[in-house]
């Protein structure tokens, strides 16, 4: 991925409003599952932009605390993997296994993240391979009618970053990294190696 996107750029336009209804796209269609679903939206530079009541309560913190807060802070080895996966060509999911840092416990998670691009040509947002992730993070559940289960936001201080308005041209490149979708799939207390296999074994049927 030739250009990223900063945390700035969601500040002053320079992020496509396609961008952020994906987004709101994705926050409506998680709302409609039986069961919590941590979910955070993190800029390419590593920045919090949003994230939802079920993350927040699985990090134990608030929403204030999280909003432009440095994921590397709850996710050691953040930066590492996000530069890893950058380098994909096309963009797309990996899941991946990684320490949790929450207000009163170490975790070790399995997560997903879920590329987002913008085009600098059309401006529109391109959700990588859209029914991986949704497959993934159970976004996509057959017999889950629209409407029903719980209502998924992702709390007033988002608007800032996430309501749009004024935009600006993406410039240079063909596509550009504009955030990452991150989804908490599973956790342990342990890692694998100091806890049970069987979160390893897990992983085989990806």
């Amino acid at each position: 991925m030739a250009h990223v996107l900063q945390h700035s750029d969601w500040l002053d336009g320079g992020v496509p409003d396609s961008v952020r209804q994906r987004i709101r796209e994705t926050v409506a269609s998680m709302g409609r599952l039986p069961y919590p679903q941590p979910f955070g939206v993190i800029s390419g530079d590593g920045v919090m932009l949003a994230g939802n009541r079920s993350l927040l309560d699985l990090l134990g913190i608030s929403e204030h605390e999280l909003l432009e807060a440095e994921w590397e802070d709850y996710m050691p080895g953040w930066s590492d993997e996000a530069a890893w996966m950058e380098t994909a060509t096309p963009p797309q999911p990996f899941v991946f296994e990684r320490d949790l840092l929450t207000a009163v416990r170490q975790l070790w998670i399995r997560a997903i993240a879920c590329p987002l691009t913008a085009r600098a040509t059309d401006s529109a947002a391109a959700f990588g391979p859209a029914g991986v992730c949704q497959k993934a993070s159970g976004g996509d559940r057959q017999g889950v009618p629209p409407g029903s289960g719980r209502q998924e936001t992702l709390g007033s201080g988002r608007q800032k970053v996430l309501g749009g308005g004024r935009q600006k041209a993406l410039g240079g490149g063909d596509e550009a990294l504009a955030a990452w979708l991150l989804f908490i799939l599973d956790q342990l207390p342990a890692a694998p190696s100091r806890a049970s296999g069987a979160f390893a074994d897990s992983l085989r049927l990806f």
